[in-house]
């Protein structure tokens, strides 16, 4: 049985319970302490730390003493990571990196005692034994070998040791606390107990376990010494206290709750006036005035209700009957014995009711200066926030007080202004009273100039705490001094004469551009009259008007020949003006007068450009419009005619295509010189555009005089031209209409002329023709057809006949010509010589090119499949087809895809026009028929110029001989001879032939042995509509010469 150990351990740990309790109450007092905190939990952690020794020691067996052990052992890390922190908050240690590391062992060392099943202590348990000490008492040990974690254990404890230690030492160095010392030897204690214990659970010697008595006995004994330290700390505290509330200067005094003084200040006693025995004898209420009761009343029902009162201003009567005010706090405290007393503070406020009395009255005095001054005031703080605005500024800005007072300054500082509105704030923070100028912005948007004045304002410590300024508008005097600066920047830079006289008309100033433009200085003009300017060519009528005019207005403006120093004459714009004075005599003249040389020249430039062709330098369309309005207003007037000649250069077109712009325009100046060269000086020659000029004759005494001048005109222009080292040829084609006689207005009179020209083309060009009213209507016919046109398309109203071509050999049909066709609806069949040429002429030949070809490549398509597989059609391509494609694929080509064919099923028959045009578009187009397997067909072959080097230079695969010269074959007839030759000429280079327009036996027998490959015309067949040709094909697939078509009719 335990006797002795187990109720000692049980009143030790009793004593660590209550002084944990003490401490707790030290520590959560005011003020919060946490080193008594620390010391308390360290006290009950030992506590607990004893009471599991002890139930270890009387274990009855081996599982209760591991379980009270491991229990002990947990508590006692927990102990020592405490009392580390504890001594750290006494001492004012702060090796937060090394007390953090310590503390992370110790979870580490706590982990592991829970984990492990013998705990930290031991490895391997060997046995259970009762050990029995010298006075008789049996206590239970555990036999063990210790592990790692142990050993481990030990070296956390020893380095923790060597911390408390050190940092007790050195906390003694410093304060030199003899108490500390105590400490040191309590820690000392607890060491020697803790390794009495270890060398038990070792079994290095055979005695009872005392490490429970070690941890109480540090407990206590340091509680005992922080307790002691505690209480001199408290009366340190009280003496000074007691030296504050003696040498205060404010009154402190204790009264009961009647108001009897119980105890008091010397400060206090001075406010009142008494003794120290008088006032002792007299209470609260004797002080104090009667009107001061209810407000007392409701001081008193605050200190009950919340435990204080005030701050609060009332007045005492002091000894001498004087009224002192003062401001009073006052709180409610216990005594000893649960008796209630109430503390109060007082201050006399006599001086300071006195300096806010002068302090109103200043303030008062300054915003009276501040609300009636003109000029803007206003003050910032430091954060350059308005806390201060005067009536001025307000209106200078338009805004209300409230709406400005708390906002940025910055704010109303117009937005360019910013940065040197910050700088100058930067300066003023440093001290700096500046005096700048800046613009603000109004309510309304409107901008202000100011003008800026202050200074800086400082706290007591020299610290910025704002800024006082005052503003000036400023916004009159700067536009007054900017437009004065702008008069005279403008006065001196001007481009602009200015002469400025007096009353009698002398000159007094000049600018520099007056010496600029006349050539005279300013002291060589000063004090004379400014006669001298002018030029002789204004008399003096012209004076005496200009000088009437200002007395009259007092003004004067109009264009003047004016003279140079050097005697040069020029025109110059000039304005007169008088300023008066107040009662209406003169003061000044101001004359301001520009050089309009350049102007002038710069007028007829423009005349001559809107008004005369830039080329020819004849008169354009728009000064011969004028012109010929002024021939008719004088050929009406004098009852006279006159003949208007329409001139279009034949050709002129093939020679700009082949020879360039440049030799083009060459050639028209040439034509214009020769045109005038043919024609008087008064009468009008003109170009209205391109290549189309135009002459009108007037006063025509003999019409046929206008018959001669055109055969004139006709041969001038039909000579060669030489230019750039080229020959050039061309002719015209002249229309010629007469006034009165034809027309009385200028767009009948152009169009008639228009309408006999394009006759004369007609009729094969290099002629002139008459306007005759039958033109009027062929004109018409041709408007209506063009318009029909435009619908038929939609309408459905084209069809194709195809005209069959033939192998001559062989006589079999090869080969078809499709060929278009307009069915009318009120004319019938109409030629495509007649539509053709509109088409073209209004663009609308690329839709019909396009329908073209889709129904050829149908067509087609159906004959390979049932005729003849190799079987072709042949479609004529206009040259507005071509370039309209320059930049896509040719239709017949999108045709050929849809009908599945191979390019070799189309031949397109082109025209030397074609070729002669030589555009890049054009050549690349024909690369891409060859690369497709389309071959090309030259129709019309020796119409034209039929230059053999279109032959060389593009790949055509057939060459069409022209009608032309097959219907005059005969024996020994000079076409004989040229149709041989171009045949010959054709096999020479590879080009099959094909010869148009046979129409007898003669010429199908005389063109085969010529060794010509292919024929069409009457002679073998018409154009035939699909469905025929498909019959012929049927019937007739090779054809002899005894066939004709209405054999299959």
């Amino acid at each position: 049985m335990i006797q002795i150990i187990a109720p000692s351990l049980y009143v030790l740990s009793g004593l660590c319970i209550y002084a944990g309790l003490i401490h707790f109450s030290v520590g959560f007092s005011r003020p919060f302490n946490a080193a008594q905190i620390a010391f308390g939990s360290a006290s009950w952690v030992v506590s607990l730390v004893a009471l599991f020794e002890c139930r270890s020691l009387k274990a009855e067996n081996l599982d209760e003493c591991i379980t009270a052990l491991k229990w002990s052992l947990g508590l006692s890390i927990v102990f020592f990571m405490i009392f580390l922190w504890f001594i750290a908050l006494f001492s004012n240690s702060r090796p937060l990196r090394f007390l953090k590391g310590l503390t992370l062992l110790y979870v580490l060392l706590l982990w592991v005692n829970v984990s492990q099943p013998f705990g930290l202590l031991y490895d391997r348990i060997e046995g259970f034994k009762t050990l029995h000490s010298r006075w008789g008492e049996a206590v239970a040990l555990v036999v063990g070998q210790p592990g790692r974690w142990f050993y481990f254990g030990m070296v956390t404890v020893m380095a923790s040791f060597g911390y408390v230690l050190h940092a007790l030492s050195d906390f003694y160095r410093h304060s030199g606390h003899r108490n500390l010392l105590g400490m040191i030897a309590a820690v000392g204690f607890f060491m020697m107990f803790l390794t009495e214990g270890l060398m038990v659970r070792l079994f290095a010697i055979d005695f009872v376990p005392l490490r429970s008595y070690g941890y109480l006995g540090l407990m206590i004994a340091m509680s005992l010494i922080l307790n002691r330290e505690y209480s001199q700390h408290l009366k340190e505290n009280e003496k000074r206290l007691r030296g504050l509330y003696e040498l205060s200067p404010l009154g402190i005094a204790l009264t009961d709750m009647k108001g009897r003084f119980i105890e008091f200040n010397e400060a206090f006693r001075r406010m009142c006036g008494y003794s120290a025995d008088e006032l002792k004898n007299l209470d609260y209420w004797t002080l104090t005035p009667p009107e001061y009761e209810s407000q007392e009343a409701e001081q008193l029902e605050s200190l009950f209700r919340v435990g204080y009162y005030g701050p609060y201003e009332k007045e005492y009567r002091n000894k001498n009957g004087q009224r002192i005010p003062l401001r009073l706090n006052g709180m409610l405290v216990s005594g000893p014995h649960g008796q209630r007393y109430i503390w109060s503070i007082t201050e006399d406020i006599s001086q300071w009711r006195q300096a806010l009395k002068a302090l109103s009255e200043s303030e008062e005095r300054y915003r009276l200066i501040v609300e009636t001054s003109n000029e803007g005031i206003c003050s910032i703080d430091r954060r350059f926030r308005i806390v201060l605005v005067n009536s001025a500024m307000t209106s200078m800005l338009g805004y209300a007080p409230e709406q400005m007072l708390g906002r940025l300054l910055e704010e109303f500082v117009f937005e360019a202004d910013i940065p040197h509105f910050r700088r100058e704030m930067r300066q003023r923070s440093q001290g700096e009273s500046t005096y700048y100028e800046l613009r603000l912005c109004r309510r309304d948007s409107k901008v202000r100039w100011c003008s800026i004045a202050g200074s800086a304002l400082t706290d007591s410590d020299g610290n910025f705490a704002g800024a006082f300024a005052m503003f000036t508008d400023i916004t009159d005097r700067r536009l007054a001094a900017e437009e004065m600066e702008l008069a005279t920047l403008v006065y001196q830079a001007s481009s602009q004469a200015m002469m400025v006289t007096d009353a009698d008309n002398r000159i007094i100033t000049v600018n520099p551009a007056f010496t600029e433009i006349t050539g005279y200085g300013f002291e060589e003009v000063l004090g004379k009259q400014p006669d001298f300017l002018f030029s002789v060519s204004h008399d003096g009528t012209f004076a005496r008007e200009m000088d009437g005019a200002i007395s009259i207005s007092g003004k004067w403006q109009g264009e003047v020949w004016s003279r140079r120093k050097g005697g040069e004459i020029y025109p110059a714009r000039l304005i007169a003006d008088t300023i008066c004075r107040d009662e209406g005599s003169t003061y000044r003249r101001v004359a301001l007068f520009s050089d309009i040389t350049e102007e002038k020249k710069s007028e007829e430039l423009i005349w001559r450009q809107a008004n005369f062709d830039f080329l020819t330098n004849l008169p354009n369309r728009r000064m011969v419009h004028d012109r010929l309005m002024e021939e008719i207003k004088r050929a009406r007037r004098d009852n006279r005619r006159f003949a208007v000649l329409l001139i279009d250069l034949d050709r002129f077109k093939d020679v700009n295509d082949t020879l360039g712009h440049e030799v083009g325009d060459s050639l028209l100046q040439e034509a214009a010189e020769r045109m005038a060269e043919c024609v008087r000086e008064s009468d009008i020659t003109g170009r209205l555009g391109g290549d189309e000029f135009i002459i009108v004759l007037d006063d025509l005494q003999d019409v046929g005089n206008v018959g001669r001048v055109a055969n004139g005109l006709l041969d001038k222009l039909a000579m060669p031209y030489r230019l750039k080292n080229e020959l050039a040829y061309v002719s015209a084609s002249i229309g010629i209409t007469f006034y009165p006689d034809d027309a009385r207005d200028i767009t009948t009179l152009l169009k008639n002329a228009d309408q006999a020209m394009y006759a004369a083309k007609r009729q094969g060009r290099n002629r002139f023709h008459y306007y005759t009213p039958a033109m009027q209507e062929v004109s018409n016919a041709r408007m209506r057809l063009t318009n029909d046109l435009y619908s038929a398309l939609a309408n459905d109203q084209f069809i194709l006949h195809y005209q069959p071509i033939v192998d001559l050999e062989t006589g079999l049909i090869q080969k078809a010509e499709a060929l278009i066709r307009w069915q009318h609806p009120q004319r019938g069949l109409v030629s495509p010589s007649d539509f053709i040429p509109i088409a073209e002429d209004t663009g609308q030949i690329i839709g019909i090119g396009n329908w073209v070809c889709r129904q050829a490549a149908a067509q087609v398509a159906r004959w390979r499949a049932i005729h003849y597989p190799a079987f072709q059609v042949s479609v004529n391509m206009s040259p507005a087809q071509f370039r309209a494609n320059a930049d896509s694929r040719v239709p017949c080509f999108n045709a050929l895809a849809e009908a599945d064919l191979p390019g070799q099923s189309i031949v397109v028959e082109i025209t030397e026009n074609l070729l002669m045009e030589a555009r890049e578009e054009i050549s690349s187009q024909l690369l891409v028929f060859r690369d497709m397997g389309i071959q090309v067909a030259l129709d019309d072959f020796g119409t034209g110029y039929s230059s053999l080097s279109y032959l060389k230079k593009f790949d055509i695969d057939y060459l069409k001989i022209d009608q032309s010269f097959v219907r005059n074959l005969a024996s020994g007839a000079s076409d004989l001879a040229l149709c041989e030759a171009m045949i010959g000429m054709a096999h020479k280079l590879g080009i099959q032939v094909i010869a148009e327009g046979i129409e007898t036996q003669d010429q199908y027998a005389i063109l085969k042995k010529m060794g010509c490959d292919y024929g069409q015309g009457y002679f073998f067949s018409k154009p035939l509509p699909a469905d025929r040709f498909e019959a012929l094909l049927a019937k007739h697939p090779a054809l002899c010469p005894a066939v004709s078509e209405p054999t299959i009719s």
